[in-house]
């Protein structure tokens, strides 16, 4: 699977099979130069428009914004619901957390979360190969709370995102607030990387993207 960084909380999942996945379209008023990027899927976390922007993607697409699990044709697709802030989304409503399994790789994207995940959540979304975290602070958990979360849900590798950059126009906080606390972890001079079940376990536990272009 060949996983793309397109900015913000927003990745192109592309299976073997050659299926395409957009994760969170952002609108381009947030800083990032919107790819022309096509999609046979695209899932919307909440109804912000740095993460729901489906004009923004080409193609003839299947929106999924709901978490019943689903199968399109060769990804699974389940989620669980959550909250865009500590206060079970009174201050910015509610969040979705999405689980994909492509490749017989288990990926969970947590798009905004808000606030820590408790056990029974953690257990309801299982095994998890990759985690897409956002690390920001400001609209979303922390580094802090996001590294301590990353050791309660034990994924092989984890992607940090949604963090201020140079190109993003919104007040977040660097990456650097959560990798300070990381003792190992890889840059990538791409904003691709490929990740197979034969060598999710050569790849450091953290992968930082480089900025997209």
């Amino acid at each position: 699977m060949k996983i793309t960084w397109l900015g913000h909380a927003c990745y192109l999942l592309e299976s073997d099979n050659g299926t395409r996945i957009v994760i969170d379209p952002f609108n381009p008023d947030i800083g990032y130069k919107v790819p022309n990027v096509k999609a046979d899927i695209v899932t919307k976390s909440h109804e912000h428009h740095d993460h729901n922007a489906t004009d923004q993607v080409l193609g003839s697409f299947q929106v999924i914004d709901s978490i019943e699990e689903r199968v399109v044709d060769d990804i699974t697709i389940s989620g669980i619901n959550t909250y865009h802030d500590q206060e079970e989304g009174s201050k910015r409503g509610e969040n979705r957390i999405f689980k994909y399994k492509v490749d017989n790789l288990d990926i969970v994207h947590c798009g905004d979360l808000g606030h820590m995940l408790s056990i029974e959540q953690i257990e309801k979304l299982g095994n998890i190969d990759i985690l897409f975290i956002p690390v920001g602070s400001v609209y979303t958990i922390d580094g802090k709370k996001a590294y301590e979360l990353v050791k309660k849900m034990n994924p092989k590798v984890v992607i940090p995102m949604h963090y201020k950059t140079s190109q993003l126009k919104i007040d977040l906080r660097p990456v650097d607030d959560f990798l300070k606390l990381i003792d190992t972890y890889q840059q990538e001079n791409t904003n691709c990387i490929k990740i197979s079940q034969d060598n999710i376990m050569n790849i450091s536990p953290v992968v930082v993207l480089l900025e997209p272009k």
